[in-house]
């Protein structure tokens, strides 16, 4: 699991971002650790730290970490559809996973962020 981001008119990858889960025996986690080491971290801590399952939208868990979301969005007037971290549940986040995946934390993810 990498994320990557566009630093100026090419894509780098920061191979220490992570979202782990808790570790609970449950579909999706009821905690996710985002983190990184490297230029994710750099350019927005504050979407760092732990997110807490909070409630359900659609059967989708939404995560909360005090103002912020990690949800699962699907945005079809602007062909995305994955989870994504933001300040608001309609709209795509400065971090995102472009892929269908049922929990935020599957290791065949490639998280991204806007630089």
């Amino acid at each position: 699991q990498s994320w990557t981001f566009l630093n100026g008119d090419h894509w780098e990858e920061d191979s220490t971002a992570k979202v782990l889960c808790d570790g609970s025996n449950v579909d999706c986690c009821e905690e996710v650790s985002v983190s990184s080491t490297g230029a994710a971290a750099d350019k927005y801590p504050e979407l760092m730290g732990t997110y807490i399952q909070s409630f359900t939208r659609g059967g989708e868990p939404i995560y909360m970490k005090d103002d912020m979301y990690l949800f699962y969005l699907n945005d079809v007037p602007h062909h995305y559809e994955g989870w994504t971290i933001a300040g608001s549940l309609s709209e795509l986040g400065d971090i995102s996973l472009t892929m269908k995946t049922p929990c935020p934390d599957d290791e065949d993810g490639v998280w991204e962020y806007v630089d």
